[in-house]
């Protein structure tokens, strides 16, 4: 499997004719989330580019450093990542947290792209504590050893 990431200035089209799996951020807009405990879903978009089936893969979910985002809240942690289809359908899956706490991996993940142009979407839960930094941020997504950032955060 091939991932081509999400990066600014380079020529998508070209990457993306060489790759399996393309995984970008979700939702262009910036997504608001206010300090102290609101809930947000950052998310990548997952796209099969090629003609069969890909395997269960590993995916690690990671929050900047120093960003002051949490998993959940610090009340209610959530270790879930969802797998929406392109029919609508979910899949949750719960992950292994970090010794640190700033990242999640899931195993044996199906992306839910069967096929050729298939797409999905897949999205965790994070709040910002009420020392987050304000301005943008995001999320990483990994997976196998290629990396994605989220939706971009806007903290206020």
């Amino acid at each position: 499997m091939h991932v081509v990431p999400f990066q600014e200035g380079i020529d998508f089209a070209a990457r993306a004719q060489a790759a399996d799996v393309l995984v970008s951020h979700y939702e262009n807009p910036a997504v608001t989330l206010a300090r102290g405990g609101a809930l947000r879903y950052p998310g990548v978009e997952v796209l099969n580019n090629g003609t069969h089936a890909l395997p269960p893969q590993t995916v690690t979910v990671t929050l900047p450093a120093g960003s002051g985002l949490l998993f959940g809240t610090p009340a209610a942690p959530d270790h879930q990542l969802t797998v929406r289809d392109a029919t609508g359908n979910d899949t949750q899956y719960h992950g292994t947290v970090s010794v640190d706490g700033q990242s999640l991996t899931f195993t044996n993940v199906d992306l839910r792209v069967p096929s050729g142009q298939s797409q999905s979407v897949m999205w965790v839960c994070v709040s910002a504590d009420s020392t987050a930094p304000l301005g943008p941020t995001s999320v990483e997504f990994s997976i196998g050893t290629r990396t994605s950032p989220s939706t971009t955060l806007d903290i206020v």
